[in-house]
C-alpha cells in the first residue's frame, strides 16, 4: 500500500504543518460539467482539451484536520519561495 503522504516536509506557517504529497495532483482550472450531455464524447473532450490549453491548471491542497496542511510538490515550492521572498524584505 502506498501512503499517503509520501514526503514529509519541516515547513510551517503559523501552527500548521505543511506537507507534500504527489498524490495531490492539479487539476483544470476549467472543464465542462460531467452532467454536461448536450454534445458527443468526442466534442466534450475536444472542448476540455481546448479549455485546458486556454486556461490551464490548478492547484488543491488538503487540511487534515485543524494543523496539517497537505499540498502538492508544486505548492509546496512556491510556499518555499513567498516564506524566503517575505524574510527577505524584512
Amino acid at each position: 500500500m502506498v501512503p499517503l503522504i509520501d514526503t514529509l516536509k519541516g515547513m510551517r506557517l503559523g501552527d500548521v504543518r505543511v506537507v507534500v504529497s504527489s498524490w495531490i495532483q492539479p487539476v483544470p482550472a476549467v472543464s465542462l460539467s460531467p452532467d454536461f450531455t448536450a454534445a458527443s464524447d468526442e466534442c466534450i473532450a475536444e472542448t476540455n482539451k481546448w479549455l485546458l490549453h486556454m486556461f490551464g491548471t490548478k492547484e488543491k491542497s488538503m487540511m487534515v484536520g485543524d494543523d496539517v496542511l497537505v499540498v502538492s510538490p508544486k505548492t509546496y515550492e512556491r510556499l518555499k519561495e513567498l516564506c524566503h521572498e517575505n524574510e527577505a524584505a524584512y
